[in-house]
């Protein structure tokens, strides 16, 4: 049988009467550097936060649970029982944060450096049983008729449950009468579940890699499907005066067959006849971009000759035509006029 400490390396100085134990000799303390502080009646502890804070010295709110290194000492106490102080450095601004227990109330009371946050709930909305409060508390102590009211309100409460405590119970008894044959039930259907989740998953990142989204996709629900098969797209018509010459000079200048117009039946169709007109309307150049864009009146294209029978307005519309856009097209005579 090994004896107690044994593995241990004891110099030859050391003296078990006089050191008692190799903390004792190399003169340091089991806790290590947690009780540098231990003279002042301080220990290094692990606080975890019990509710959420808001700092006073930058108005960040520090979460509950998050966790610092505390310095515990007693700072009074309850009767017969001690009240802690925690004293720890916030991360947002290295500010000092100070956190009392509460024995009277059983709570924690934040004395210095921040503020609780305040957290109003109504029980009967969070289905909890509510508890009595100390003001609850005093007023049955102090009233003897209160209390008698309030013992038959609960016999009351609990003759009405019983019944539906007993049907919880006996359902509980009939469902877990077999355990393993309950657990494996579960545990085929989570397996099914799972492979469910795992196909709605890979679509919906297929979905967001294709249309390059960032947001959380929602299952589709079967009123989705319903409003979207309500929705009808029709073609775009050009109803100002621009639209309508910007559809004409977009057109083919010299079509191979008439045909009927007609409107295009899918988003891919309107798209790409978009597209289209676009790139004609950039690249064209017998196109007048500025006649098209800027200028709102009807201009006649350069170069175009204006025959004998038509009048002076429409000759001298031609010439300050000619003047203000690029010529594009040579002119011709036409087989009527002379010479």
């Amino acid at each position: 049988m090994q004896g107690f400490g044994y593995g241990k390396y004891y110099p030859p100085d050391f003296d078990p009467k006089k050191h008692k134990t190799l903390n004792g000799y190399a003169g340091t303390h089991a806790l290590g550097d947690r009780a540098r502080k231990l003279d002042k009646g301080i220990l290094i502890v692990r606080f975890e936060l019990p509710f959420h804070v808001w700092c006073t010295n930058c108005d960040t709110l520090i979460a509950q649970g998050v966790r610092f290194n505390a310095e515990k000492k007693k700072a009074g106490a309850y009767y017969t029982t001690p009240i802690w102080s925690f004293r720890m450095k916030t991360a947002c601004c290295q500010s000092w944060l100070e956190i009392h227990t509460n024995p009277k109330e059983t709570t924690y009371d934040v004395i210095l450096g921040g503020k609780k946050k305040a957290e109003e709930w109504d029980a009967a909305e969070a289905g909890v049983i509510k508890i009595k409060d100390a003001a609850e508390a005093e007023r049955l102590a102090s009233d003897p008729f209160a209390r008698i009211e309030k013992e038959s309100e609960d016999v009351r409460k609990g003759k009405e449950a019983a019944p539906r405590i007993a049907d919880l119970a006996n359902e509980s008894e009939r469902q877990w009468a077999d355990p393993y044959t309950q657990s494996r039930r579960m545990r085929n259907v989570f397996r099914t579940d799972k492979k469910v989740l795992r196909a709605k998953a890979a679509e919906a990142e297929e979905i967001q890699k294709r249309n390059s989204l960032s947001i959380k996709l929602l299952d589709e629900s079967p009123m989705d499907a319903r409003r979207a098969a309500l929705v009808e797209f029709g073609a775009l018509q050009a109803t100002d005066e621009a639209s309508k010459k910007r559809n004409v000079l977009a057109g083919a200048m010299f079509p191979r067959a008439k045909r009927k117009a007609t409107a295009p039946a899918t988003t891919r169709e309107r798209l790409q006849q978009e597209v289209v007109a676009n790139a004609r309307l950039s690249k064209d150049p017998f196109v007048n971009k500025a006649g098209v864009l800027e200028d709102e009146k009807t201009t006649l294209p350069a170069g175009v000759m204006v025959g004998k029978g038509k009048n002076k307005e429409s000759s001298l519309r031609s010439e300050n035509s000619s003047e203000r856009s690029s010529p594009c097209l040579v002119a011709y005579g036409s087989d009527d006029e002379e010479g």
